[in-house]
Formats: structure tokens, C-alpha cells, sequence
């Protein structure tokens, strides 16, 4: 799925809890009938449970585009640099050293 095609069904799901119409990108997971029951307010900790998986998606995808990786799996420099970066500033922090930026 793309991320063009994974917006238009997020916009299509703000709109469908007033609507009988199904939620197509919650319909990843579950089935059409219990989408429907989680859109109307008889399912809520399913439908919680479903929009957290629908805000985990968002944030994988977001992270994706701002912390680019290879394809082998191995991620850019930066995320190298801030992990080095990250390191220094706690081994600093323990021996009680101030860290200045």
C-alpha cells in the first residue's frame, strides 16, 4: 500500500463514522462487520486498539520519510551521528561532567 493510496482511505475514515460504509484501512486488520460496530461506538476498545494501530502506521511512515534507510536495512548517517551523539551526552551525564551544545 502507498502512501498517496493510505491517505485517501485515513481522509475516507474521518468521514465514514457517520456513514454505514465500511473503514477500508481498518479493514486491514478487521473484519467489515466489526469495522462497522468499532465506527458506530459499539466496539471501543476495539475501535481504540484499531486507531492506535492506524496512528502507529502513520508514525512508522512519517519516520520513514524523515530517517530514510537503505534497502539492505542499514540507516543513513545521521541516525549513526545522533546515536553517537546520544552516547557521549550519557557517559558525560554519569561521570558528572556539564554538557554544553
Amino acid at each position: 500500500m502507498n502512501t498517496k493510496n493510505l491517505r485517501t482511505q485515513l481522509y475516507n475514515a474521518s468521514v465514514l463514522p457517520y456513514s454505514h460504509e465500511p473503514c477500508e484501512v481498518l479493514e486491514e486488520k478487521y473484519d467489515s462487520n466489526a469495522v462497522l460496530h468499532m465506527m458506530t461506538g459499539k466496539a471501543i476498545s476495539r475501535a481504540i486498539r484499531g486507531h492506535l494501530l492506524v496512528d502507529a502506521a502513520l508514525s512508522t511512515l512519517l519516520m520513514a520519510d524523515v530517517f530514510p534507510c537503505n534497502e539492505d536495512g542499514s540507516c543513513h548517517k545521521i541516525i549513526q551521528d545522533a546515536s553517537v551523539l546520544y552516547d557521549s551526552i550519557m557517559s558525560d551525564n554519569e561521570s558528572g561532567a556539564n554538557v554544553e551544545f
